[in-house]
């Protein structure tokens, strides 16, 4: 299925106060309303489906849209496709992701891929948990000097380090939008 062309629209309807017949009607009220629900499907319905892989019941999906998204809606992608952000639990899990991520790169027009891993410390900083089953993290791979340790820094990705040969995790922005959502079977 081919992805419409992005249509911005306008949330905040400006209604004059200066000229009462201008003031939009239900059914104009309504058909925006209709619209914008509209364009938020198709684009969860847009994002295709790349599958990363398998690790016992656990099987990887890249949702690969035609731009980055931040964390928190990286979530929702997820969600909305019966899936969760990724928890990478063990190292074959995480070898897995970390091989396509680094073999992805050089095929994109962003200078480094992220993607959108399910931990983060929002709750408590410091105290990293994935999102998808609320478990403390037992095995780790945080890049070098990582997680940075802010109260802003609260949502993983993953990106190539170095040389490019391994992907590693990185605390991030959770508003900063710039990964695609790694997803999971539930």
């Amino acid at each position: 299925m081919a992805c419409p062309a992005k249509q911005v629209l306008d949330p905040f309807l400006r209604i004059p106060q200066s000229d009462p017949s201008l003031i939009p009607s239900k059914m104009q009220l309504q058909t925006q309303i209709l619209v914008g629900l509209c364009a938020c499907v198709a684009f969860v319905q847009c994002q295709e489906q790349v599958t990363v892989g398998k690790v016992g019941t656990k099987t990887f999906i890249l949702l690969e849209g035609t731009e980055n998204v931040d964390w928190d809606t990286s979530e929702s992608l997820c969600k909305a496709k019966g899936l969760q952000l990724a928890a990478l639990e063990n190292s074959r899990e995480n070898d897995l992701v970390s091989a396509f991520v680094v073999k992805r790169a050089p095929i994109t027009k962003l200078s480094a891929v992220h993607v959108c891993l399910g931990g983060s410390d929002k709750k408590s900083e410091g105290k990293w948990y994935w999102a998808g089953s609320n478990k403390h993290l037992t095995y780790t791979n945080w890049a070098e000097n990582q997680p940075t340790e802010s109260n802003y820094y609260n949502c993983m990705m993953m990106a190539p380090v170095g040389d490019n040969k391994k992907a590693k995790w990185q605390s991030n922005y959770c508003d900063n939008a710039q990964c695609r959502p790694l997803c999971q079977s539930v």
